[in-house]
């Protein structure tokens, strides 16, 4: 990563992130280089940073890159002696990097995760605005392949789950013999990760398997539907979701912030994933079948829409991990609709306030550890695999 004694970072994640101690602190505790403790994430403390306390490297999550976007002080801020700024916890919008390239900065996504010690990728700065999707190359002693579902190695631009094998992995879970046999098999880390690797290399997150959901027989990434959507002007926050349909199986249901309400046009998140299909199609035009690997994508119907309206459209929010949220607007019978969190279980404080800043006319279920939703006791919602 060229880190030196010289490089200086803010450490603002919490340590119980992996990417708080691993992505830029240990490395400069190694080197000699400066880590300045944060107690959180403000944004004028950030920016006063930036500006008066000579850092020079950068780590934080999209949600904490749009604030700073959104703050008076972003336009004025002198980032000159910013050298190198990564996004992780989750797939970046195109337009927050493209915002930071404006200014000057070399900005870029990582790819990590608390299995594989945090750091896993390289991109070279050169590359990055050509490569703007991709996180880069695998780093020194640290294996990669990405595998089908029958366990067998892709061949380039097919997607696959991306595997994980080197001193960086953990040995296991703490008492979970269980869940490190599903997980670590034959010493490769199985990320539950999907992901393609080009021609020269070059890998590239999807998203997780999870959020994946097919249409039509298409494959459809919702982190590449939300970065278009979200260069829309209007767009605060997306998120696209997967929801039963008679003829298609499955379509997009994009849930929006947006800063009008009254003026959206309810056709972007229609047009956004008109985008993602058009360049699908063209990469599917130039890949050539290989053996064990059918191009479906060329033989899939094309005309259908992967989107459906969108369901909300209010300037107010609930901001949390995109990687530990999903989105249920299907309310009780009462009509009174739902959003419904789950994922990794938070403090009840949390909760409480979570349900404090729901918008007007909206409710909350947060669940508890039998996994039901314990803020309203009549509704009782299995959580699944909450």
């Amino acid at each position: 990563w060229g880190i030196t004694g010289n490089h200086v970072a803010a450490l603002q994640l919490p340590f119980f992130h992996i990417g708080g101690p691993n992505i830029f602190m240990v490395p400069l505790v190694h080197v000699g280089g400066t880590t300045i403790l944060c107690r959180g994430f403000d944004v004028d403390e950030t920016f006063d940073l930036i500006e008066s306390a000579g850092i020079t490297h950068y780590v934080a999550v999209p949600t904490m890159y749009q604030m700073l976007q959104a703050h008076p002080r972003w336009e004025t801020a002198d980032f000159a002696k910013l050298e190198l700024v990564i996004s992780g916890g989750a797939a970046c919008p195109l337009p927050i990097m493209q915002k930071f390239w404006d200014r000057g900065v070399d900005f870029k996504m990582g790819y990590g995760l608390t299995e594989a010690s945090g750091n896993n990728f390289w991109l070279p700065p050169e590359r990055v605005r050509e490569k703007t999707t991709s996180v880069g190359f695998p780093i020194f002693h640290i294996d990669m392949k990405i595998v089908d579902e029958n366990g067998d190695e892709c061949p380039p631009d097919v997607a696959g789950e991306l595997l994980i094998k080197g001193a960086n992995v953990t040995p296991g879970y703490w008492r979970r013999p269980e869940a490190t046999a599903e997980t670590i098999r034959d010493g490769w880390l199985h990320t539950g990760d999907l992901a393609v690797k080009d021609a020269e290399g070059f890998f590239t997150i999807k998203g997780r398997s999870k959020d994946m959901f097919i249409s039509g027989g298409e494959n459809v990434y919702p982190a590449e539907v939300e970065s278009v959507m979200l260069a829309y002007p209007g767009i605060a926050e997306a998120a696209l979701v997967g929801i039963p349909h008679e003829q298609w199986g499955e379509v997009g249901k994009a849930c929006l912030v947006v800063t009008d309400p009254e003026g959206f046009d309810q056709t972007v998140p229609r047009r956004a994933a008109c985008q993602i299909q058009a360049a699908e199609t063209r990469r599917s035009a130039s890949r050539t079948p290989q053996d064990g690997h059918r191009q479906d994508r060329q033989e899939a119907p094309r005309r259908r829409s992967i989107v459906s309206v969108p369901t909300i459209t209010t300037s107010r929010t609930i901001t949390t991990s995109r990687l530990t949220t999903r989105v249920l607007f299907h309310g009780p019978d009462d009509g009174i609709p739902v959003l419904f969190l789950h994922g990794n279980l938070t403090s009840a404080t949390w909760w409480e306030e979570t349900m404090v800043a729901l918008p007007a006319g909206y409710r909350g279920i947060a669940p508890d550890q039998r996994g039901y939703g314990s803020a309203d006791p009549a509704a009782k919602i299995d959580q699944g695999d909450g």
